[in-house]
């Protein structure tokens, strides 16, 4: 059954053709040229194996790659640490920037993990086009079997729904775009700055700030390898350190923790961003506030 509308929201009726326990895909042909597809992250060449966790564009792509958080209304707020840039100018007409921590209170949050769907190049009937790992049609699927039409909708404007077998979804090798490592050589600030601009560029120029400073601080270690996140993982920065065993987790978004984790850059290239997010490999987790810089510095003492 083909859909084509901005967004659903009772999925029954687009499932009614397929029995309780079979798989359902969804389906997005591929046209040629198809400047949607790249849109999304995938390569120019939109070769079958390519897998991405598709760039944030609207709201759905957005809950997808990031979650959501709830405020909790019913609850006592909390104090929470609050970064902003300032600018000071001095009596003798000097002008003075940083970083001011403050903290406020806020109600506290409940975080809904992102379902972190990845869509797959494969090839159908000796035609390209995108999917995603069927799901058995249960109960319990609906939900995110919505997510996923929706999901497409808001990507592509449209999309297939298919009784499939995962054959021909499992059955190729799969190139993740996730993460682009930059080439081995040393990174200090003057060579991130391209990468790093590239990705926050479309940031409020305060926000730029912070997270320039605090890339800026990490680069000062000379990390072994640098890789930045793609398609929705686009903001987040890993550095790896060899000699100390661990990688350094940073993210574009202001308020967010720094994770220190265990330097396995293999496992954590495949982790999907619900994973990562939830912390699977976490050995530290430093929060930014006033001894951020000094915490960072201890891990290499």
């Amino acid at each position: 059954m083909k859909i084509m509308k901005k967004r659903i929201n009772n999925i029954e009726k687009y499932l009614n053709v397929i029995k309780e326990g079979e798989n359902i895909n969804i389906v997005y042909p591929i046209l040629k040229k198809d400047k949607k597809v790249t849109r999304c992250g995938f390569s120019d060449e939109q070769n079958v194996g390519e897998e991405i966790l598709p760039r944030v564009l609207g709201p759905v792509s957005n809950f997808n790659a990031n979650g959501k958080s709830i405020a909790l209304k019913s609850e006592e707020k909390e104090i929470r640490i609050i970064e902003r840039p300032y600018h000071v100018v001095d009596w003798q007409g000097g002008d003075h920037y940083g970083i001011a921590y403050d903290p406020r209170e806020c109600y506290k949050r409940k975080f809904i993990t992102p379902p972190s769907v990845e869509l797959r190049i494969v090839e159908r009937d000796r035609k390209k086009c995108i999917s995603v790992k069927p799901l058995l049609k249960k109960q319990e699927n609906y939900e995110l079997i919505k997510h996923q039409i929706n999901l497409f909708l808001e990507l592509f404007g449209e999309c297939d729904v298919l009784k499939e077998d995962e054959e021909f979804f499992d059955n190729v090798k799969v190139k993740k775009l996730n993460w682009k490592v930059l080439p081995k050589g040393e990174y200090p600030w003057s060579k991130m700055e391209i990468y790093v601009e590239k990705a926050i560029g479309n940031m409020p120029k305060n926000i730029q700030y912070i997270v320039e400073e605090n890339i800026k601080e990490i680069a000062l270690h000379n990390p072994d390898f640098v890789a930045i996140g793609e398609g929705g993982f686009n903001g987040y920065f890993i550095y790896g350190f060899k000699d100390k065993d661990f990688v350094i987790l940073e993210s574009n978004e202001v308020g967010n923790a720094t994770y220190i984790l265990n330097n396995d850059w293999k496992k954590i290239s495949k982790l999907t961003k619900a994973q990562i997010l939830n912390n699977a490999l976490e050995r530290e987790r430093i929060i930014h506030s006033k001894s951020w810089k000094e915490k960072i510095a201890k891990l290499f003492i």
